[in-house]
């Protein structure tokens, strides 16, 4: 049972999972279940104004990688012990890819997402890596920047970073305002609340930010600071 196989998940997510399935369908060791990742947004890469980003994604077992953006997710395979990984790339309009240049990388593993997010990630911040060759052969380096990348960014607010979400592919996000979605109200709870409070801890880092640079600004000037940061999408 996933009882046994994540020890350090809290009991109360437990009676969601008996309730409502492990992202959705009750996923257990050794099977795989298709989801589906979603690139959001990109901030703080320096990047020339005929430039646009885009993500290519894998889960390191096959060998081609997949292009992702907000209006392209890709749709992935993964178990509980899989990696996903997201490269971003910038690309020059008008010329062909091979001009394009990588500038940072996120590492996923999915059995850390479900002890410290609950079912899924949605639309949560990470810190992106320098660009350099994938390494998920190390599991225990693999889970200390996962959590670094997504813990640190209210510290690192002018850091390269993307917002993400990872979800399992019958999960309907537009749904979860309506009253009568009670399922997913319960399931994707954890997920929703993480997303909450980091984008609550950054909004007061960029106020922070703005009062000690500028004491007299004006209160939405943090909202341009974080605006200002945004890179084009491809």
């Amino acid at each position: 049972r996933l009882e046994r196989a994540l020890p350090h998940v809290p009991s109360s997510l437990w009676l969601i999972v008996e309730l409502c399935g492990l992202m959705g369908n009750g996923a257990i060791p050794g099977e795989n279940l298709e989801v589906i990742l979603s690139l959001h947004s990109v901030h703080n890469v320096d990047h020339a104004p005929n430039e646009s980003y885009y993500g290519m994604a894998t889960n390191h077992t096959s060998e081609a990688e997949l292009p992702v953006t907000s209006e392209r997710p890709a749709r992935l395979a993964v178990g509980l012990d899989s990696v996903l990984s997201v490269r971003i790339f910038l690309h020059p309009r008008g010329s062909n890819r091979t001009s394009d240049r990588p500038v940072g990388h996120v590492s996923i593993p999915v059995r850390e997402v479900l002890e410290t997010c609950g079912p899924g990630l949605y639309q949560t911040w990470f810190l992106l890596d320098a660009a350099s060759p994938y390494d998920v052969s190390n599991r225990a380096r693999v889970v200390e920047r996962f959590r670094q990348s997504m813990h640190a960014t209210p510290q690192e607010l002018f850091g390269s970073r993307i917002c993400l979400s990872l979800l399992e592919a019958t999960a309907q996000p537009g749904e979860w305002g309506k009253l009568d979605a009670e399922r997913e109200h319960v399931t994707y709870y954890t997920s929703l609340f993480v997303s909450h409070i980091q984008t609550s801890k950054m909004t007061q880092a960029y106020f922070d930010h703005v009062e000690r640079s500028a004491p007299d600004a004006p209160a939405d000037a943090a909202e341009s600071v974080w605006q200002g940061g945004r890179a084009a999408q491809r």
